[in-house]
C-alpha cells in the first residue's frame, strides 16, 4: 500500500501560520500559503511499515517542504507544500511540533531582484526558492570509536563546533528558555563559517535533542 496523505488539522494549520506569523516576517508580508499535509507511512498486507512516510535526501525526515510547482499553485491556491510524518507527529511534545513547523519554513526564502524587489509571478505571486539547513550530521558512533578525530564524522562535529562558537543551553545543562544561546567560557568571537556544503542531524537526533529542552 502506497502512503497516506491527507490534510493536516485546523490546530496543525494554525500552529504553521503563528510560526509563520512570529518568525518568518518576509513570508507573511508575501502573505505566503502554505499547505500542510500529513503523510502516513506505506504499509503491506499485515499493516507493518515498510518504507518512510516523509523522505528527503534519501532518508527517513520527520518533514519536508517544497515549493509548489505552477500547476499546484493554480489548481490548489498554495505557494509551498509542507508534508509532516503523521505517525511520528504524534509522538512529539507540542513544543518539538512547533519547532519542526518552524524548521520547515525556515527552508523557504523569497527571491529578490537585483534593486532588492521581491521577483514575482505573472499571476503575482512571489517567486519562492528553498535554503540547505545551516548543518546536517550523520554518521556511526562505532566509526568514531575506531578510528577517532581521523574519522569524517568527528571532523564533521569539530568543524562546526569552531565555526559557531556555540553550544546551545539546554546542551550545557542550562535552563534557559528555548532559542537562548550560550558560548563556552573563554570562547573567542568565532570568525565567519567556511561552508563547505550542508554538514548532517538525523531526524531522530534531532527529536533526542529537542525532547532535553527546556
Amino acid at each position: 500500500m502506497s502512503r497516506t496523505i491527507m490534510k493536516a488539522s485546523e490546530a496543525v494549520v494554525a500552529l504553521a501560520d503563528r510560526m509563520m506569523g512570529s518568525h518568518h516576517a518576509e513570508l507573511a508580508a508575501e502573505k505566503v500559503r502554505v499547505a500542510v499535509l500529513m503523510v502516513m507511512p506505506p504499509v503491506n498486507k499485515d499493516v507493518d511499515k515498510i518504507g518512510p512516510a516523509v523522505q528527503r535526501g534519501g532518508g527517513e525526515s520527520a518533514a519536508k517542504i517544497k515549493v509548489a510547482r505552477a500547476g499546484e499553485r493554480v489548481l490548489a491556491d498554495v505557494d509551498a507544500i509542507m508534508e509532516i510524518d503523521g505517525e511520528r507527529w504524534g509522538t512529539l511534545s507540542p513544543k518539538t511540533q512547533a519547532a519542526l513547523v518552524d524548521h520547515e519554513l525556515e527552508h523557504l526564502i523569497v527571491q529578490v531582484d537585483k534593486k532588492g524587489l521581491t521577483r514575482r509571478h505573472p499571476d503575482g505571486v512571489p517567486v519562492l526558492a528553498t535554503q540547505p539547513d545551516d548543518w546536517h550530521l550523520t554518521g556511526f558512533e562505532s566509526i568514531v570509536k575506531r578510528h577517532g578525530r581521523h574519522a569524517l564524522e568527528a571532523m564533521a562535529i569539530g568543524e562546526l563546533y569552531e565555526n559557531r562558537q556555540m553550544v546551545f543551553e539546554f546542551m550545557a545543562g542550562g535552563a534557559g528558555s528555548a532559542g537562548e544561546t550560550q558560548k563556552p567560557q573563554n570562547a573567542k568571537t568565532p570568525k565567519r563559517p567556511r561552508s563547505r556544503g550542508p554538514v548532517t542531524i538525523s531526524s531522530k537526533r534531532f527529536e533526542e535533542l529537542a525532547a532535553a529542552a527546556p
